[in-house]
């Protein structure tokens, strides 16, 4: 599990690595502006891949681990459910005039983009469930990371192609391979092999998507809201500050929130079958406590190695780039590290509370976190700016993390008499 791990850690670490130069050579070459609106083409982008995955893979996580019965019919049935919900996510995406704006020039990317995000996410999430974790990492590689290098060298050679198109191309290049990776990695160990099957067999399990909904719905609502602010914390600063904060807010939010996908690759995804596998088998919770302790402990340690070398490598991070609109907004940096620390402790109590099925309670956590920032957003990001969205999106972090942490203990009394 250990080992599993550091490889996982490993890879997504060059993944991340590439991409933090990446960003470091955009800034270098395009501008701040153009930065900023490349950020929130991915938050549109991640918040539609959210809506059509739905958050199925929460249903069927358990499902698979627990029942794996019945493989072909469900997978089946999941791509024709995904494949209804891109259609209706997409004309309603293109109906707000907002957004239809913000990916004016760029639809089809947007469209190609979105639907190649969902299916690669999803074969990672499943190759998480087979606990093929390296596996999985190497699929976040192919499409976050390995295309920015022939990227990188046309950008460099050529100044023609020092554009956002020809990030958006390759990008769907990485996609495809991504694709193809994880269709090979299943098909050899077996998880792929219909030959046994036909379409002719297929039916479509109109009870697997019900029940499935029922369950994922409250992780989606859940999902959905912290997406959401990811967009909305953006749109505000848009909208008050324009495409230079935009920029700037946007590349700190990134280098800060690296962190929760460290927590989560290296912690969470590895250790998340045998939660699920304890919290319906051992009865007495032995076993799945002495994981959740292993599993406090390690993000506890990721995040304070993260933060001393975040604070550390800053300044000569800035000193590279040479860009005096970044370091005269730096405080926006120490804000979004902060409420990134606290977002991905708060992983620890919702995870537990996942594996223990208190959807409810975590759904209950989350919407009054979103309700506090959606109800200040406005006044905080006309008055304060982007400066004042971090520190709203701190308070909203700690009044989540308080909340699951106060929920999670009430249910352990309840279950405890």
């Amino acid at each position: 599990m250990i080992k599993r791990s550091i490889a996982s850690i490993a890879v997504r670490g060059i993944t991340l690595g590439i991409k933090f130069f990446f960003v470091a050579y955009f800034i270098k070459i395009l501008s701040i502006q153009d930065y900023g609106k490349y950020a929130y083409f991915i938050s549109i982008t991640t918040l539609a891949s959210y809506i059509i995955g739905c958050d199925f893979y929460t249903y069927y996580t358990r499902k698979f681990i627990l029942d794996p019965s019945n493989k072909f019919n469900r997978i089946a049935t999941t791509i024709l459910f995904y494949f209804f919900l891109y259609i209706i996510t997409s004309a309603v995406i293109f109906s707000v005039a907002s957004i239809k704006n913000a990916l004016y020039g760029v639809k089809v990317f947007f469209l190609c983009i979105l639907i190649l995000e969902v299916i690669t996410q999803e074969f990672n999430r499943v190759l998480n469930i087979l606990e093929l974790n390296v596996q999985a990492n190497y699929v976040i590689f192919f499409k976050n990371a390995f295309w920015l290098l022939p990227c990188f060298s046309l950008m460099y050679f050529d100044d023609k192609f020092k554009v956002l198109s020809t990030v958006y191309s390759f990008w769907l290049f990485g996609l495809v391979l991504a694709l193809v990776y994880s269709i090979v990695v299943l098909k050899q160990r077996g998880y792929l092999n219909f030959h046994n099957y036909s379409f002719g067999m297929f039916k479509p399990d109109i009870e697997f998507i019900k029940s499935g909904i029922k369950v994922s719905i409250v992780f989606l609502l859940s999902s959905l809201m912290f997406k959401f602010l990811s967009f909305f914390d953006k749109s505000l600063i848009l909208k008050y500050e324009g495409e230079l904060l935009l920029g700037v807010y946007s590349f700190y939010y990134n280098l800060a929130f690296v962190l929760t996908i460290l927590v989560e690759v290296g912690v969470v995804f590895p250790f998340l079958p045998r939660l699920i596998s304890f919290a319906s088998n051992d009865k007495e919770g032995i076993e799945l406590n002495r994981i959740l302790s292993h599993v406090k402990k390690y993000v506890i340690l990721i995040c304070v190695v993260f933060v001393m070398i975040a604070i550390w490598g800053i300044d000569l991070f800035l000193y590279i780039l040479n860009r005096p609109e970044l370091e005269q907004y730096k405080n926006i940096y120490y804000l979004l590290i902060l409420a990134s620390v606290i977002y991905s402790l708060s992983l620890i109590p919702h995870y537990e509370m996942y594996v223990k099925n208190r959807d409810k309670k975590l759904l209950l956590c989350s919407l009054i976190g979103f309700l506090l920032f959606v109800s200040l957003g406005g006044f905080v990001g006309r008055q304060y700016g982007a400066l004042g969205i971090g520190v709203l999106l701190c308070l909203t972090n700690f009044t989540v993390l308080i909340l699951k942490i106060i929920s999670n203990r009430s249910a352990k009394v309840i279950e405890g008499r």
